[in-house]
């Protein structure tokens, strides 16, 4: 593929950075679950040192607590031939069947994966990390506790419509977030940040939320993840609430309305419960039983509770005073376990 990069040119990376990336996705590519946390630090300890901090990897590259690898990390550490293969493969054989059929409604992964001679495991995980590149299914069902999904559906004009048009992976990583893969070469390719001019970044940040993020400017709900709420279709619960509190999060978070976005991300948790069986966020946070990490995502949860309750009543509840200092971003910025709860809810609801 064409993205391929050899590792010596991430520079943009640390090399205790690599270390971690490539373990996390050895670890994924070994067992088909994402490691937890504790499993990768001690893994990898021996090489990164105890000093070394990789919550601060970008999180375009790994999420949730660092644990997460993305397709976009596996391009950054050039790991990502064998994933963007199966998926070009899967994509071909779909559309090859759709166009000899002329009616598929369900896709059993196994049996692509052997009509292809691809290891379904890999083509399992291949189709999760993929899954911002294209509509590959509307529809997904699986019966094991492994990451990726065994049964997929195709029946909505948006998903027919993705296998007409297909062409090819490179395709889809040429249109991926106006050529997002070009961005992250540029981003390789630097020492720091403060190499860029302010031109530099104006022409990255046409092309890819990194540059973004380390501006402090980008969206505080991933584009991502709003699309996959948006595409939710589910007769128990109505989303238009949720996708227009996240909607509104991010304008305010762009004005730098940080109070607005305080009192956001409470109402967006308030909101949720009941996805998760629960009568408030409290429940969830030490009662929901998450498929996988289990203690990561309550912790996760337990830490989004506290602290943006304490900061969002500090700031609703309090009375004029003679002085006042102002919320800035950092004081705010719960956007992490924010996307491991709405992931969480993608999860459960497509």
């Amino acid at each position: 593929m064409n993205t391929e990069v050899e590792s010596s040119t991430v520079k943009s990376l640390t090399k205790n950075d690599i270390h971690w990336l490539k373990t996390a996705w050895s670890i994924l590519r070994d067992t088909s679950n994402y490691p937890e946390y504790m499993e990768l630090r001690i893994k990898t300890l021996p090489h990164t040192g105890p000093k070394y901090l990789p919550l601060k990897i970008n999180r375009e590259l790994i999420t949730d607590e660092a644990t997460r690898i993305t397709l976009d990390g596996l391009i950054a550490i050039g790991m990502e031939k064998d994933v963007l293969s199966a998926l070009d493969k899967f994509a071909n054989c779909t559309r090859a069947l759709i166009m000899e059929k002329g009616k598929v409604t369900e896709l059993d992964v196994s049996q692509i994966a052997s009509k292809i001679a691809v290891d379904e495991s890999l083509l399992r995980l291949s189709l999760e990390l993929g899954d911002k590149l294209g509509r590959f299914s509307d529809r997904k069902s699986k019966n094991d506790s492994k990451v990726g999904w065994q049964t997929l559906g195709i029946n909505r004009p948006e998903t027919i419509d993705f296998y007409v048009q297909f062409e090819s992976i490179e395709q889809l990583l040429a249109s991926y977030h106006n050529k997002k893969s070009d961005s992250i070469e540029t981003l390789r390719q630097i020492e720091s940040y403060s190499e860029l001019s302010t031109d530099d970044f104006q022409d990255i940040a046409l092309h890819t939320n990194l540059a973004l993020t380390a501006l402090g400017t980008n969206l505080y709900v991933n584009e991502f993840r709003l699309n996959e709420l948006k595409a939710i279709t589910n007769q128990r619960f109505d989303m238009q609430k949720l996708i227009q509190l996240c909607t509104e999060l991010n304008s305010s978070f762009q004005n730098k309305n940080y109070y607005a976005v305080a009192f956001l991300v409470r109402a967006i948790i308030d909101h949720v419960p009941p996805v998760f069986n629960a009568e408030n966020f409290k429940m969830v946070s030490s009662e929901y039983k998450s498929d996988g990490n289990v203690k990561s995502f309550r912790e996760a949860m337990r830490n989004l509770d506290s602290f943006s309750r304490k900061i969002c009543d500090g700031h609703l509840h309090s009375l004029i005073r003679k002085k006042e200092v102002l919320p800035n971003e950092t004081q705010v910025d719960f956007k992490a376990s924010l996307d491991q709860l709405l992931g969480e809810i993608v999860r459960i609801l497509r």
